[in-house]
């Protein structure tokens, strides 16, 4: 299954992590989830596990990691989000997951406003989006004048678009949803945490994004 990941360069374990932080967000049991940029399933199986999600659906662009998907939630479709027609998903879902997707859409602005047609009124948006005003990014820029891709991270050269918390939070509310509450992820380890602390946003590598919808039927 990793072959194909490994020749385009991508790294195989990114797509097999179960998300902890992003489980804790979303509210309710039970759930209708759908998750674009699914990966191996491993984030919607946890939902079912803990009996956050009776029903996970997702999409993935790789077909090879699709696949292996197809063995941990209930439906996957492979392909690439931007051109998926809301249409051919099954239903209406509770919760709509984005984990670290929007920054590799041509146009998220437009994705997450189609999405939106899937979402039951009250339904809840759950999503990790990187800070590009984070500091070793902006002192690289300010102080070095250098604005260079890596294989991951902020600056993934796969990435295509650029948020900060007030741009992210203009991008969610264009979309229709409210009650928008933007976190800092928290560093793996305490000491880098307290560190990272007096910082606020420019401590934080990524923002965690919780949301409702509610505009109502949008079809």
């Amino acid at each position: 299954m990793t072959s194909g990941l490994v020749d385009a360069g991508l790294d195989p374990t990114y797509y097999h992590q179960s998300r902890l932080e992003l489980v804790k967000l979303v509210q309710g049991r039970d759930l209708r989830v759908l998750e674009l940029g699914c990966a191996s399933g491993a984030l919607g199986a946890e939902l079912k596990a803990r009996g956050k999600a009776s029903v996970v659906h997702g999409v993935e662009m790789h077909p090879e990691v699709a696949d292996g998907a197809r063995g941990r939630i209930d439906r996957v479709w492979a392909g690439d989000v931007e051109t998926l027609d809301p249409a051919e998903l099954d239903g209406r879902y509770d919760v709509l997951i984005t984990a670290d997707i929007l920054e590799h859409v041509r146009d998220p602005w437009s994705l997450l406003r189609r999405m939106t047609a899937v979402l039951a009124p009250g339904g809840q948006l759950v999503a990790s989006i990187p800070n590009v005003r984070y500091l070793p990014v902006v002192a690289d820029l300010m102080v070095r004048g250098r604005f260079e891709y890596r294989g991951d991270g902020v600056l993934d050269r796969t990435h295509l678009r650029f948020f900060t918390r007030r741009s992210i939070h203009q991008l969610v509310t264009d979309a229709g949803f409210t009650d928008v509450v933007i976190e800092r992820r928290d560093l793996s380890r305490r000491w880098k945490r307290l560190a990272a602390a007096p910082l606020r946003d420019l401590g934080a590598r990524q923002f965690l994004v919780h949301a409702r919808l509610t505009r109502g039927d949008r079809r």
